[in-house]
C-alpha cells in the first residue's frame, strides 16, 4: 500500500481573492512550476520579512499598505 505524504504541521488559512488576482497567481505559479499554495506561502513569508523587525505600524503606514493590496 502506498504511503500518503504527511502535510507539515500548521494552520489552514482561507482567503478570498478576486478573479483577476486568481488569474495572476495561476499564471505565475504555472510559470515557475509551483502550486498556488506554495506561491502564496512564499510571497507571504518573503513579504513579511520586511515587517518582522517592526513593532507596529502607524495608522498612516497601515493605510498605505492596505491601499497597495
Amino acid at each position: 500500500m502506498k504511503e500518503s505524504k504527511k502535510r507539515s504541521e500548521g494552520v489552514r488559512l482561507s482567503v478570498r481573492i478576486d478573479d483577476k488576482m486568481n488569474e495572476a497567481l495561476t499564471e505565475i505559479a504555472d510559470r515557475f512550476g509551483l502550486s498556488k499554495s506554495v506561491l502564496v506561502r512564499k510571497a507571504m513569508t518573503e513579504g513579511l520579512e520586511g515587517y518582522a523587525e517592526h513593532k507596529g505600524l502607524s495608522a498612516e503606514q497601515y493605510e498605505e499598505i492596505r491601499n497597495k493590496c
